[in-house]
């Protein structure tokens, strides 16, 4: 449903930006299309596979699964096979609409059969990636983050010997095979290891354990704790923190690259690459804010924050200040260099506020969100189709027919459902209207 729904909103945007005549308007649509779809395939695909196997480590199910006559390789394939089949159903909800530019004409066959190569090759990269994480690590979102540096790092080798057109399913499948005997091989060892004395990862221990990190991100947490008792729970271990200053650190090295390129390179290039570095922020942000309450949510904790002398508008002011916080340095970094470089490189910043808006209301979004008994990545996909999709074509479309600037709309848009969100939520937690599944 997600996938069809980006599909088609993405059908309804190119159709209502510019005019084609001919031939022309069927290869733009397809083309867009197909990228929107790669995208949206190393996006999501990983995080399909990511807790497959991690989620059984974490509930002490796969003992019990491997106490019975399955075995490893059983356990690997039958995990592969049920989310391999959930993850197909992205390309089989797009093919619809695929059909639409090929009825436009101008779509050659070569065309086609290279963006079916890629697909198949990307979506099975992304399952083998999140399949090896899923088997190596036992928290979700170590699991997620390997899955997708994995995923970009393959994909980014494949383009690079250009194995898209001809090899691309025959690579899949290879990978496929070489990742179902590797998981096999090491899935009761890791299940062992991690059953006998789970250690945090050594990047957590190597700041954690280190008296120099130990000054250098040297916090009160005493005082933090009576000012902002919510916002403390955002960042009170030092794998909040750590995420925190490594998406800073991201912000910092790809924000540089880009601008090297773009001096290098066309203002398009430029502004593509500056747009996909602020929709991978901004889904992080969606991310943070699905499982900003889902914890307190699921064990309960929540009717015992409500009971405390916290008011519910103090419980909703302290998470989100918290998650403001938390993306604050990144944010920063990302908008004011989008800014400063706007002359130099002769482009329009508009999307750098539009990405500070987002910044600041999707937030409002996801505490709403994550008290629905939701799956976290259907959470996090929601609040980034409701809070930064959604706007961007209603603002267009607005823009259009009052014949303005869309970015007065879609800012407005934003804070109308951002201040919605808050609403509800307010009155949710008013009257306990939530449950605990």
């Amino acid at each position: 449903m997600v996938a069809a729904a980006i599909a088609f909103g993405t059908t309804a945007f190119l159709l209502l930006d510019r005019t084609f005549v001919g031939r022309e308007v069927g290869i733009y649509i397809f083309d867009a299309l197909n990228r929107i779809l790669f995208f949206t395939i190393i996006a999501i695909g990983p995080l399909i596979t990511a807790d497959c196997i991690a989620r059984e480590k974490r509930e002490g199910t796969l003992g019990l699964l491997l106490l019975s006559p399955l075995s490893s390789r059983d356990i690997i394939l039958s995990k592969l096979t049920m989310n391999a089949l959930r993850a197909f159903t992205l390309l089989l909800a797009v093919i619809p609409l695929m059909a639409l530019p090929i009825v436009f004409g101008g779509v050659p066959l070569g065309s086609i059969i290279y963006w079916i190569s890629r697909h198949l090759l990307a979506l099975s990269i992304a399952l083998s990636s999140g399949l090896v994480a899923s088997t190596l690590y036992r928290e979700f979102i170590q699991a997620a983050v390997v899955a997708e540096l994995c995923c970009v790092t393959l994909l980014f080798f494949s383009g690079t010997f250009r194995i898209f057109s001809f090899f691309g399913p025959l690579v899949g499948i290879f990978l496929i095979i070489a990742s179902i005997s590797f998981c096999s091989a090491l899935l009761k060892e890791r299940w062992e290891k991690d059953s006998a004395g789970y250690e945090q990862p050594f990047w957590i221990r190597m700041f954690s354990e280190s008296q120099t990190w130990h000054d250098i991100f040297r916090w009160d947490t005493q005082k933090a704790r009576s000012r902002h008792p919510i916002a403390w729970l955002q960042e009170y271990s030092w794998s909040a923190r750590l995420a925190k200053w490594g998406w800073c650190a991201f912000v910092v090295i790809v924000q540089f690259f880009i601008l090297a390129v773009g001096l290098a390179a066309s203002n398009k290039t430029f502004h593509t690459a500056q747009m996909s570095l602020a929709t991978v922020v901004i889904l992080g942000l969606a991310l943070s804010g699905a499982n900003s309450f889902r914890t307190e949510r699921l064990t309960g904790a929540m009717e015992l924050l409500l009971v405390t002398p916290l008011s519910p508008l103090k419980i909703i002011g302290g998470r989100l200040w918290g998650m403001w916080v938390h993306f604050f340095p990144a944010i920063t970094i990302l908008v004011f260099l989008w800014i400063a470089s706007a002359p130099l490189l002769r482009t329009k910043p508009g999307e750098a506020y539009l990405a500070l808006s987002s910044y600041l209301f999707l937030p409002m979004i996801g505490l709403f969100i994550s008290m629905l008994p939701w799956n976290v990545l259907v959470a996090a996909a929601v609040i980034f189709v409701v809070g930064a999709v959604a706007p961007i074509y209603v603002g267009n479309a607005l823009a259009l027919l009052a014949e303005q600037s869309n970015l007065t709309f879609i800012i407005a848009l934003q804070a109308i459902l951002g201040l919605i969100a808050l609403t509800l939520l307010y009155h949710r937690l008013r009257s306990r209207a939530f449950v605990l599944s």
